[in-house]
């Protein structure tokens, strides 16, 4: 016997309805788990970060880290300086104003720098004071009024707020910039509005070409003539300390004379170049507060710039004059535009000291740097001081290159690098935040997983065990069922030949009688062992059940051959597509209820009737027998037992010829998981039903 049969096939477990509910709770456990977590909290992701993998995101904030590291910082200047431009105040925020900067002659620029005016609040500390919040840079020349636009912010630019400068490229020519401003921001300390600016730098490569060129506006604010001025838009003065973060630092010379003094410094270049600019760097204060000295100490209140080609000055050329006009005149570097003519010697010459009175005559610098085209020329030159003091420090410490923060860097790159510090910043939050959000939905897909695994695992060991049990169950069954084969298929033929054995040893004494017993032996005997492949065939044969009313009219014809019969097939011509095992149950059902009318009803007519519909089988099988006689069980116990495994219904009743009639109603089985899954095949399967009520 096949005992492939009783085992089924390891997909058929895959098949099983647990797995479908292990899927369903695993999708209903995806929202439980959040895999779309929420992103934590700080500034919104920009757009284009979604676009970009873990892995560049991280490299992405680990280059913006280095970078940072790398840049100088942003520190505030203090005392007491010129703040900028403002404009008068308004009610409203959509109001036009505007601030030119005339450059005396078309000037071929490539960016432009603005410099908001900053202040202290107790929100965000240090940031810019009424930086407006839409406005448009312009350029143009004399010969066309309305310029071109250079570039233009607006709300979505989100340029406050902010402590660092706005830099802008832009490559073309110009004799005047314009910043036209159409939304303003409140003051800080009032609800009103207006505009302010630190300063404007536009750059011609290293050149501040709107160094202390005319400036005029549309309006100018109550300060205007203290702190705030038109004039003081390009005065050169910034609201920040040169901290370039980087390089040694140095300290400040300092010349302490008498009052009497007129002390100079010159410094030979080594060759005579054109000079254009100089810059000026007062003492740092240091990092005390209060400062121990007011802002500009040591910074001479008069002086002059001279050139010269000769050692003694003996062909010098006065190339500068300042002087200090109020506290407003000096800040942290003092820039000035020289009249680009070419001198080896530069001398500065005090004709007055900051501090007249009771004090010595006192000049401090940190560094004095004297350019031409775009390089200084002065940089680590020797310097002489004269007359000689009581007490002067290192003189090369006006040439070095340093100040107490560092090395000095060209003005255009550290203005640049500054606002490159505001956009690294602004950027690094959002990128952060995707960054942590990334993360979150990392551990909550590692969570979902390590729920998948568990219930993979649970699974597995549920379908283990539950198919031990099942195959257990089943094989319960299968036992069952070969009994029931082998009892009505060889109990009646192996007990009558008991009986015609005992028949042959009563017929020793007739010799005449014992030929006939034994071949009715050797006929039982051979019908025992054709039950018996028969048996083994409808339990192996997988096509041998393939139409069920030809197979059970061939066993009909077989088993009630000495007995006349009519054989019928009705109802629906699509027949239902029953399983393998129900065509055999049921073609063993019919012959068991055949066996039954050979043994016990003594007939001579029998009718079978087949009834195919879409919901199962009606099989109605009546004789003209003796009929039943228990009353007290209808139904034999051979019959219930089969319609038992067939999970069908049957019943008995006398039929109308005397004899009895059975009636058994078979509905086909669903198994709705088993064609859920992909590689099922589909086949036109009728509806589902359960067995007929009888």
């Amino acid at each position: 016997m096949c005992l492939k049969k009783f085992y089924p096939a390891s997909h058929d477990l895959l098949r099983s309805p647990l797995w479908c509910l292990l899927a369903v709770f695993a999708l209903w456990l995806t929202p439980v788990v959040g895999i779309g977590a929420a992103p934590a909290a700080g500034a919104e992701p920009l757009p284009e970060l979604a676009s970009l993998s873990l892995k560049q995101l991280e490299d992405r904030l680990r280059a913006i880290d280095d970078q940072l590291a790398q840049l100088p910082k942003v520190r505030m200047r203090g005392g007491v300086g010129s703040i900028g431009y403002e404009s008068q105040l308004h009610a409203t925020a959509r109001q036009r104003e505007w601030v030119q900067v005339d450059l005396a002659e078309p000037t071929r620029i490539d960016q432009i720098i603005v410099v908001p005016a900053i202040g202290h609040d107790s929100e965000h500390a240090y940031s810019a004071y009424s930086f407006p919040i839409s406005f448009q840079i312009i350029a143009g020349t004399g010969e066309v009024s309305e310029g071109i636009v250079i570039a233009s912010f607006d709300e979505a630019s989100e340029l406050n707020p902010r402590q660092a400068p706005l830099a802008v490229s832009c490559n073309t020519t110009a004799s005047w910039v314009r910043l036209e401003v159409s939304v303003l921001s409140k003051r800080k300390y009032n609800d009103r509005l207006n505009v302010q600016f630190s300063e404007l730098l536009v750059f011609n490569g290293s050149e501040n070409v709107a160094l202390n060129k005319k400036v005029s506006s549309s309006s100018v604010g109550k300060q205007d003539g203290l702190s705030r001025s038109n004039q003081y838009l390009t005065d050169g003065f910034m609201p920040y300390r040169m901290d370039s973060g980087s390089g040694p630092k140095a300290n400040s010379f300092r010349y302490h004379g008498k009052p009497s003094d007129q002390p100079w410094i010159s410094i030979d270049l080594g060759a005579a170049y054109p000079l254009d600019r100089i810059h000026l760097h007062a003492e740092n204060m240091g990092n005390l507060a209060p400062a121990p000295v007011p802002e500009g100490y040591g910074f001479p209140g008069h002086f002059i710039i001279e050139g010269a080609n000769d050692a003694d000055f003996s062909d010098k050329v006065k190339l500068l004059e300042f002087r200090k006009q109020s506290i407003y005149d000096i800040g942290p570097v003092l820039m000035r535009a020289l009249p680009n003519s070419a001198h080896r010697y530069v001398r500065l010459k005090v004709l007055e000291a900051n501090q007249p009175g009771r004090f010595p005559h006192r000049v401090r610098f940190a560094e004095i740097e004297v350019f031409s085209k775009g390089k200084n020329v002065a940089l680590g030159k020797t310097a002489e001081v004269g007359p000689l003091p009581a007490h002067t420090n290192n003189n090369k410490l006006l040439t070095d290159g340093c100040n107490a923060y560092g090395r000095i860097p060209p003005l255009r790159q550290w203005l640049e690098q500054l606002a490159l510090r505001h956009e690294l910043k602004r950027q690094r939050p959002a990128l952060a935040t995707e960054l942590a959000r990334r993360y979150d939905q990392q551990q909550a897909k590692l969570l979902y997983l390590g729920w998948i695994i568990a219930l993979l695992a649970t699974g597995l060991i549920i379908t283990y065990l539950g198919g031990r049990l099942l195959r257990s169950r089943q094989l319960n069954r299968y036992r069952l069922r070969i009994a029931a084969d082998l009892h009505d298929e060889l109990g009646a033929d192996l007990h009558t030949i008991g009986l015609l054995s005992d028949l042959s040893k009563q017929a020793l004494h007739t010799p005449e009688r014992l030929p006939a017993l034994l071949d009715r032996i050797r006929l039982y005997s051979d019908r025992s062992a054709v039950s018996t492949r028969a048996v083994i065939y409808t339990l192996e044969a997988e096509s041998a059940n393939s139409d069920l009313a030809v197979t059970m009219e061939r066993a009909t014809g077989k088993l009630l051959a000495d007995i006349n019969y009519d054989f019928s097939v009705g109802g629906e011509k699509q027949q239902p597509r029953f399983s393998q095992q129900q065509m055999t149950d049921i073609l063993l059902f019919h012959k068991e209820c055949l066996i039954n009318i050979l043994r016990h009803a003594h007939a001579t007519q029998v009718s079978i009737e087949m009834l195919f519909s879409h919901r199962g089988l009606t099989l109605t099988i009546t004789d003209n027998g003796e009929g039943l006689k228990d009353k007290s069980e209808i139904v034999p116990r051979s019959i219930r037992r089969r319609a038992r495994l067939l999970k069908a219904r049957v019943r008995a009743s006398k039929a109308e010829t005397g004899g009895t009639r059975i009636i058994l109603k078979v509905g086909i089985r669903w198994r709705p998981w088993h064609r859920w899954w992909p590689w099922h095949k589909h086949t036109d399967v009728p509806s589902p039903a359960r067995p007929p009520a009888l």
